[in-house]
């Protein structure tokens, strides 16, 4: 599996795929995340046993990113690329489509968050190319209600080993996830 986020910073999306790609080694899982910046999660990124991607990124349009981003597809030939955020919904995804590799698109926000730009319509044309929308909320479920071919709400998780609140999220629940997702790559 390859995560494709484009930084390590601060944000949930980036604690998100640390944990996702954490919990997935543990199970056996082979996964990379392909990554412009570095951040505060970096060092959570590095303890995942994730194997790390670095793709060199100068300016938010440099397209030379886009070679470097196939060329990582190409060399990790994974089952399934998920992208996260847009610098990656565009990267990754037009990777993937390109190379023929199922993907699936991460939505973290909803509707007000996407005002009529060609940056979002493009964004949306390729979301629509997706095996799947994952959004982890009601409301960015929503915004892709009659585009997206496939859509799911997955919930944010947290770390099997950390209590914070309330029962420990169960070994079964990300076995279940786990197969959902190479059920949706499978089920084409």
């Amino acid at each position: 599996m390859l995560h494709c986020i484009p930084s390590m910073g601060g944000g949930g999306a980036e604690r998100q795929v640390t944990y996702l790609a954490a919990e997935l080694r543990r199970l056996g899982w082979a996964v990379h995340v392909a990554t412009s910046r570095r951040g505060p999660n970096w060092d959570r990124l590095v303890a995942s046993g994730a194997t790390i991607h670095e793709v060199p990124l100068k300016g938010r349009y440099d397209l030379r990113a886009l070679w470097a981003m196939r060329a990582i597809v190409r060399a990790v030939r994974p089952q399934l690329v998920q992208v996260w955020m847009f610098q990656m919904d565009v990267l990754g995804g037009t990777s993937a489509l390109m190379s023929g590799i199922p993907w699936i698109f991460s939505e973290r926000a909803s509707a007000p968050a996407y005002p009529l730009t060609i940056r979002n319509l493009v964004r949306r044309f390729l979301g629509c190319c997706a095996r799947a929308v994952i959004s982890n909320s009601v409301a960015g479920d929503a915004y892709w209600q009659g585009w997206a071919r496939r859509r799911f709400i997955v919930s944010n998780g947290l770390p099997l080993g950390v209590q914070l609140v309330g029962p420990r999220l169960g070994d079964a629940r990300l076995l279940r996830t786990a197969r959902w997702l190479v059920e949706t790559v499978q089920a084409g």
